[in-house]
């Protein structure tokens, strides 16, 4: 029987390097920038921002698949233009609860103005990776019971095989540009995974291989509170190639009082892999104050359905903005004669 698990674990583990090389899947991408791109680090209007993504797949077919990330990143200006910073945390289960990945990353970028509305920055993200197999989420034979029909986890499972693991040091890099205007702005970007190449040593050697992202978006004000915006994500790693388009449109009030809502939006989107589309995704956002709230589901459209309609995932993402402090005017005395 151990020759029998861990030929289910290495199928498990090979499907997930060929796949997606660890990285997140998130339909909501350009919400979890530090994942996407590390030149996206501290690109952003407010002095620092935190930002927490959830997403939940699989809850139609058995035990839901988590994805949990939480990003802090800030800017700092200097002489020649700005710095970024910023921290990465992911956990990973996408590929199975048994096999869950957990990710640390620290994040730097140089931000440059090269003319009056154009910019450009490049970063890099250096990351501790460790996946492991948990026995907490697997069945075996021996704990199958008869008189629930169905797998008992509490019953012992007669295997004698030590836990495998794998921990490993990850490098990313990239690039992007974006310009800011009265009613047009956009921003694209290039991005470089696992460019060390590391070798995964989890239950025999493997290497990620370089993961390529392209990733942009434009935004048009159609008028002073109405927006759409197009987003795009190319992707391509071990002959797998993935890509997600769409747009959304909106209304942004930035003259909103404070607790009230500032913005809202609905988005469309398709996901594709290797020229056959999976899902068709919906996008809702609502802005209160410095707080962004997004909530997505992702529509089966891939034909290995079951039911006539259903979501396969689940996703919401958390997004605060700590605006600049704005110095109050100093009053000086006057000395009256």
């Amino acid at each position: 029987m151990k020759i029998i698990n861990l030929f289910i674990l290495s199928i498990f583990f090979i499907w997930s390097i060929r796949t997606n090389a660890q990285k997140q899947g998130y339909s909501q991408f350009n919400n979890s920038p530090l994942n996407l791109n590390p030149s996206l680090t501290g690109v952003t209007e407010a002095n620092w921002r935190i930002i927490s993504n959830f997403r939940s797949q699989n809850y139609f077919y058995g035990e839901s698949l988590n994805t949990i990330s939480f990003s802090f990143d800030k800017n700092m200006s200097t002489e020649y233009g700005k710095l970024g910073i910023g921290l990465l945390f992911n956990h990973d289960s996408s590929l199975g609860n048994g096999i869950p990945t957990t990710q640390f990353y620290i994040s730097g970028s140089g931000i440059v103005r090269l003319s009056k509305k154009i910019y450009i920055a490049s970063g890099i993200q250096l990351g501790y990776v460790n996946r492991t197999s948990s026995l907490q989420h697997m069945s075996f034979p021996e704990q199958y019971d008869r008189n629930i029909g169905d797998f008992n986890t509490t019953l012992p499972n007669n295997e004698n095989f030590n836990i495998e693991s794998s921990d490993y040091v990850d490098v990313n890099i990239g690039t992007s540009m974006w310009s800011v205007q009265d009613n047009i702005e956009y921003l694209f970007g290039m991005s470089f995974h696992h460019l060390n190449n590391p070798k995964d040593y989890f239950l025999e050697e493997n290497k990620i291989g370089i993961g390529i992202n392209f990733h942009g978006s434009f935004s048009h004000k159609l008028n002073s509170k109405t927006f759409i915006k197009p987003l795009f994500l190319l992707g391509h790693n071990k002959k797998v190639l993935e890509y997600l388009l769409g747009s959304s449109i909106g209304i942004l009030d930035k003259s909103a009082s404070n607790l009230m809502l500032n913005q809202i939006s609905i988005g469309g989107y398709l996901r594709a892999g290797n020229n056959h589309f999976e899902s068709a995704i919906i996008v809702l956002g609502l802005g209160v104050n410095n707080w962004k709230t997004y909530i997505s589901t992702d529509l089966d459209i891939s034909g290995l359905k079951t039911k006539n309609f259903y979501s396969n995932a689940l996703e919401i993402s958390f997004i605060y903005y700590r605006p600049y402090a704005i110095l109050k005017k100093l009053s000086l005395p006057c000395i009256r004669y």
